[in-house]
């Protein structure tokens, strides 16, 4: 071919992209991908997440819901606005990202007549929109990593909740260039209630706030599925699965839940709907789980013999004194404290002197915080704790009555109350020990627990009545 036609050829092609894809600055999201993918055809709720224009936003579905096209698509939108800018992709592995996002990178270019070079060993993927550098679209895939060094136009994460959060954190950083059109944080995925480590709170309703837009797309709302595919997702699913894997919602596929009495409708409320600050005095129960990591209590207020968990402390490679200053700079920071009538309670193996702390006990270490603070407070310490079986059965009765509430704000306690199971025995027998494989679940239920059991008496009228004691060990006012 002579140098001439070829020079000729390349003039075409470059007048061809440029007619196609000089895309001009007006128009909605859509328009743009119109432009860029006239073969590509969201659905209802795929295009409400390609037109939000929120900083971050995410798509959430059950298998086979579109999510996955939608956010290739979004992929493959942004680096055409960013060019020659890179946006990243990352996936929970290298092979997850060459399996299941390649394939579909390949196809929506193919369908669309976008020339593409894939490099496998930069995990580049190309898309040549016009003549020059400065018209490729640049995405580079990843496997969850430390990404460092660059800095994009946009992240984007498949499945972000099986990756680690320090995987989001460190990608949703370099989303920074200040060269970007567009800068975005985009995700999909399917809820993993068994698995995951963080996110939930992602799917507890849909946002559409300033800062997060998210939607949830069920499986049955992909018009392209065949019902055979449909059919085969039902018959492989039972009715609690189903709901997880096909209607995209966050809940516990735990056979052997311990919290069984615990229900998100009945038993989760605002904190607005509390007029807790309107009372003259307030009953507020401080109630402590010793771990070491992460260091965990809850704060209750007591009301007409019901609970309200207000709030939730959870700090990570802490101690009881960091613990405790928390706590208290935030109730000096709501309450009026001589309004305060606090009890002080919790985990009975507080009481154990400690090497570590120089022979003092957690509680002693929460009476010299609390004594320097001015709060007033009543310890109300068993001296042994009440057997699993039978705290966690007054929890669920509490709940089952509705006389136990937990406010929405308390977003790592609602985890705990729908996610804790029992552990199984190498038999596969539920005993009545709760499993403690997963270090952030547990200990704030069992706090809230041993609120629940150590304060029995003020809470239930029947044992007020009879002057029962529950309580093993109950001390001063401070």
């Amino acid at each position: 071919m002579s140098s001439l036609l070829q020079q000729a050829l390349m003039e075409e092609k470059r007048i061809q992209l440029e007619s196609r894809f000089g895309l001009k600055k007006t128009g909605t999201r859509l328009d743009e991908l119109n432009i860029i993918l006239p073969n590509y055809k969201p659905q209802e709720k795929q295009a409400h997440f390609h037109l939000a224009a929120q900083r971050q936003k995410g798509i959430k579905g059950g298998y086979g819901s579109g999510k996955t096209y939608a956010f290739i698509a979004e992929a493959i939108l942004l680096a055409y606005v960013n060019k020659p800018i890179p946006i990243v992709i990352s996936y929970p592995t290298e092979d997850s990202a060459i399996a299941s996002g390649l394939p579909v990178l390949r196809s929506l270019c193919k369908d669309n007549d976008i020339e593409f070079k894939w490099t496998k060993d930069s995990g580049s993927f190309n898309m040549i929109f016009g003549a020059g550098n400065d018209n490729i679209g640049k995405i580079i895939l990843i496997g969850q990593k430390f990404f460092k060094g660059v800095t994009v136009a946009a992240v984007g994460l498949d499945e972000p909740f099986s990756q680690k959060k320090e995987t989001y954190e460190n990608l949703i950083a370099r989303a920074r260039s200040g060269k970007a059109v567009r800068q975005e944080i985009f995700w999909a995925g399917t809820p993993e209630p068994e698995s995951m480590e963080w996110g939930f709170e992602f799917f507890e309703r849909d946002s559409n706030d300033k800062d997060l837009f998210t939607i949830t797309v069920p499986t049955y709302e992909n018009q392209y599925l065949s019902k055979g595919y449909l059919k085969s997702l039902e018959n492989t699913f039972d009715a609690k699965t189903k709901e997880v894997y096909m209607m995209g919602k966050y809940m516990s596929l735990s056979q052997g839940k311990v919290y069984y009495g615990f229900d998100r409708e009945k038993n989760v409320l605002s904190a607005d709907d509390i007029d807790y600050k309107l009372s003259d005095k307030l009953e507020l129960i401080i109630s402590f789980d010793f771990n070491v990591d992460p260091m965990t209590a809850v704060e209750v207020l007591i009301r007409e013999n019901k609970l309200y968990q207000l709030d939730e402390y959870l700090i990570h490679s802490s101690n009881t004194e960091e613990l405790c200053q928390s706590i208290i700079t935030n109730l000096k920071s709501k309450y009026d404290v001589k309004c305060l009538s606090l009890i002080i309670t919790g985990d009975a193996s507080g009481r154990a002197r400690k090497s570590s702390s120089f022979g003092k006990s957690d509680y002693m270490i929460i009476k010299e915080w609390f004594l320097n603070s001015g709060i007033k407070f009543t310890f109300a310490v068993p001296n042994e704790n009440p057997a699993v079986r039978d705290r966690v059965n007054y929890t669920n009765k509490l709940f089952e009555q509705k006389r136990f509430y937990v406010c929405d704000n308390c977003k790592w306690s609602i985890r705990d109350r729908e996610l804790v199971g029992w552990k199984r025995s190498s038999s596969n027998i539920e005993g009545f020990h709760i499993d403690k494989s997963k270090k952030d679940l547990s200990h704030l239920s069992d706090a809230g627990d041993y609120a629940a059991w150590n304060t029995m008496t003020i809470t239930n009228e029947e044992l007020q009545e009879r002057g029962k004691v529950i309580v093993g060990r109950r001390e001063k006012r401070y």
